[in-house]
């Protein structure tokens, strides 16, 4: 890990998540890994500082680096996210939730891959980055709309109605 981030292109921000999902972790060098992930964010919002450009950067490293896995996008989007929420100091707040919105969504487009590619209904809630909650619904074969929060009846209730 380079000591001077603001001397690349971008800061590394998105090459040092990419490394924290993959199980690595700061080398301690005397530099504190918040210093330099302030500088990483600083950088990468000085060098993208428009949405559009930060989008275009985004789905362009996530296209080039995780091919088709969808699974570690969301993992690498909850990381970078997290990055950005607590090393962030350049921008305004406007600014910075526009980002964080921005790899929300994204966050959740991954999520509902997953979602849809293992059929697993039997997840109720998740959390995604900056305190989304999602409401799980899913289409069944019978052509009706079920939401997982929908309480199921109890036995007594299943029991009153046959009678």
């Amino acid at each position: 890990m380079t000591t001077s981030p603001e001397g690349i292109h971008g800061g590394g921000l998105l090459k040092y998540c990419l490394l924290l999902t993959r199980g690595y972790r700061p080398y301690d060098n005397g530099i504190s890994s918040w210093q330099l992930e302030k500088l990483m964010c600083s950088r990468f919002f000085i060098d993208f500082a428009d949405i559009n450009e930060q989008e275009y950067k985004l789905l362009s490293y996530l296209s080039s680096h995780f091919s088709n896995d969808d699974s570690a996008k969301y993992r690498y989007l909850l990381q970078l996210s997290t990055i950005i929420e607590r090393s962030t100091v350049c921008l305004m707040a406007h600014e910075r939730n526009l980002t964080l919105t921005l790899i929300s969504q994204l966050a959740i487009e991954y999520y509902y891959r997953l979602y849809d590619e293992y059929n697993s209904y039997n997840i109720a809630e998740v959390t995604v980055p900056n305190s989304f909650t999602i409401d799980v619904i899913y289409h069944n074969e019978l052509d009706e709309w079920k939401s997982l929060y929908t309480p199921t009846k109890s036995q007594s209730q299943l029991q009153q109605e046959e009678n």
